[in-house]
């Protein structure tokens, strides 16, 4: 929820709660190099759908956290 957080704060003018985000962008680190690892053994062990279903689920994290770019690219490269 890092992206979204930043951007709420800056859109209403409200201080960021730097202990908060800080957390968030870690917590954001660690779920995006599970992906990325899931990413990495689909690639090695299993077949193409494997691989974009993790992309897809890369893609949808993204989304939840509110990083609209990163979704973006994410979903231009599993099409």
């Amino acid at each position: 929820m890092a992206p979204f957080y930043e951007q709420l704060c800056e859109d209403v003018s409200w201080v960021v709660d730097q202990p908060l985000l800080d957390s968030m962008k870690q917590a954001n680190e660690a779920k995006l190099k599970e992906l990325d690892e899931q990413i990495a053994d689909a690639e090695k062990n299993q077949g193409e759908m494997e691989v974009r279903d993790f992309m897809l689920k890369k893609a949808e994290y993204y989304s939840s956290i509110g990083d609209k770019v990163s979704v973006y690219e994410q979903l231009l490269i599993c099409y």
